[in-house]
């Protein structure tokens, strides 16, 4: 599967809540490899819209503030609170 079709398909809010539940559950293994995943989606983006790249912008720098102090990790915990958020179904008051 192309790298844009596999992006498309999965999305930066099933990324970003992948690695918010290895966060959360304290599982050290499935969250290395998540961020792998996202740092790797990220270099690979090309071709999708501008606002899907700065989605991905920011999820990639979330993954690398992960790596730093409390500070720096509550700050990328809640943007990716935010990207898993945004990618949500959203309900519809009729």
């Amino acid at each position: 599967m192309a790298q844009s079709a596999q992006l498309q398909m999965e999305g930066v809010a099933q990324v970003a809540g992948r690695i918010l539940i290895a966060c959360r559950n304290g599982e050290n293994t499935l969250l290395k490899r998540e961020l792998a995943h996202a740092q790797y989606l990220a270099a690979q983006q090309r071709s999708t819209s501008t606002f899907e790249m700065e989605r991905m912008e920011a999820l990639a720098g979330a993954v690398d503030a992960l790596g730093y102090g409390y500070h720096q990790r509550s700050g990328a915990v809640r943007l990716l609170e935010h990207l898993a958020a945004a990618g949500a179904p959203r309900e519809t008051n009729f």
